[in-house]
């Protein structure tokens, strides 16, 4: 904040209205200290937030800043104004830390340190005069917000809240710092009056308050935007092995059977089973059933095209869809997959637990699949074809447009 008198008359009518500076930096403090404890409930309740224990070290830094400078002030290299002012520059350094975090990227600690140290000492040493401590006010507030504004402008495109923050951040800085140095600038020289410099003073500080308000409310909003997208993806993902759980498997399913209508391209769906899954569990424990099933979830994945989707349906049960693939080519996929698990066993606790797979294939037929239930059911009977004649196996079911369902074609493994 810069450098005031303690009060100053405002004309109104026929009568002075008294504003008394002492009254906002009260409401700097509060203000500050409202956020810290949102930002502090948003930390306890969601702790993968990391972000938001920075925020709240940002503005405790403000409320300390704005207590100290609610003290009257006395000359002097450690006057509250300086104090209160390093102060909040600190927060505004660990709000742009926030944001670092928030999206993934390094902290620059040793670079703000610096440059807080660096402020202070330039401070210290130019005491008396008003106009270079003012301007390491500014850029001590308004970088780093400025920096977290590029940073929510070039991560967060996508994100109308991210959008909104780094508006603010800019609006608070070109509403709030640099017209304030501006104006102490102009009124040193004398081209305005006292009075015209404490209205822009008076006027600054207000846009500092409500900017701050306004960066806080967009910084809440791309939080409330993450949490969101988790949940979304909580609901369409299987936890434990992070593939599309059944909800989104059949919404691609139905997406895909209108694709292959208009295009005439067919697809095929798989439906796997990990063999004798239960006796894993029963032997190894629920542990060792678990890393079964992240162990196929990834092997697997590693071999599929970016266009084909492999999801968690419950239990062992595992379903692909193959975006226009043929019987051959699936078949091919079906063998492949049964070598590629049949021949790298799960390592636990010292223990080699082999895998072996059951997988029944369908082909969409658009004259016999009138719906996804038809086409999936196809698939489970060649499923348990293959667990009828002893698992670790792959069978086709191919019945002929207008005829009932033909046996599956059957292809044990080796």
């Amino acid at each position: 904040m810069a450098e005031v008198a303690g009060t100053w008359l405002w004309l109104q009518g026929r009568g002075h209205v008294v504003i008394d500076l002492f009254t906002l930096y009260l409401v700097i403090l509060l203000q500050s200290a409202t956020l810290a404890l949102l930002w502090l409930a948003i930390w306890r309740c969601y702790s993968d937030v990391d972000a938001a224990r920075f925020w709240v070290a940002a503005n405790l830094l403000s409320v300390l800043g704005g207590g100290i400078m609610v003290i009257e002030s006395r000359p002097g290299p450690l006057s509250p104004v300086l104090l209160g002012n390093l102060a909040v520059m600190a927060g505004h350094m660990l709000t742009l830390a926030g944001v670092c975090r928030f999206y993934g990227r390094p902290v620059p600690w040793r670079i703000g340190l610096g440059a807080l140290l660096v402020g202070a000492v330039v401070l210290l040493l130019f005491e008396e005069n008003r106009i270079i401590r003012n301007g390491v006010y500014m850029l001590g507030h308004g970088v780093p917000l400025l920096i977290a504004a590029v940073l929510l402008a070039r991560h967060g495109h996508a994100s109308s809240g991210a959008r909104f923050a780094a508006f603010m951040l800019v609006g608070s800085v070109a509403g709030g710092a640099v017209p304030r140095f501006a104006a102490l600038v102009v009124h040193q020289t004398q081209l305005i009056s006292t009075d015209s410099y404490n209205l822009l003073l008076f006027a600054t500080l207000l846009a500092t308050i409500f900017g701050k308000l306004m960066w806080s409310f967009g910084l809440l909003l791309i939080v409330v935007e993450r949490l969101q997208a988790k949940a979304g993806a909580l609901a369409v993902v299987d936890e434990l092995t992070g593939l599309p759980n059944r909800r989104m498997f059949l919404s691609r399913i139905e997406e895909e059977t209108r694709v292959a209508r208009r295009s005439g391209r067919g697809f095929a769906v798989m439906v796997i089973d990990i063999d004798h899954f239960k006796s894993i569990n029963d032997a190894y424990g629920h542990g060792a059933g678990d890393a079964c099933l992240i162990h196929f979830s990834r092997v697997a994945s590693a071999r599929l095209r970016q266009t084909d989707l492999l999801a968690r349906l419950g239990g062992d049960e595992f379903c692909l869809l193959l975006r226009e693939t043929d019987g051959p080519s699936a078949e091919r996929l079906g063998a492949e997959l049964l070598h590629l698990i049949r021949t790298d066993a799960v390592e636990w606790y010292g223990a080699a637990i082999p895998l072996t797979l059951s997988i029944g294939i369908a082909l969409w037929d658009p004259h016999r699949h009138a719906d996804t239930l038809c086409l999936m059911e196809d698939a489970d009977r060649a499923l348990y074809l293959v667990k009828r004649q002893g698992r670790n196996g792959c069978a086709l079911a191919q019945p002929e447009p207008g005829e009932a369902p033909a046996l599956p074609r059957l292809a044990l493994a080796p």
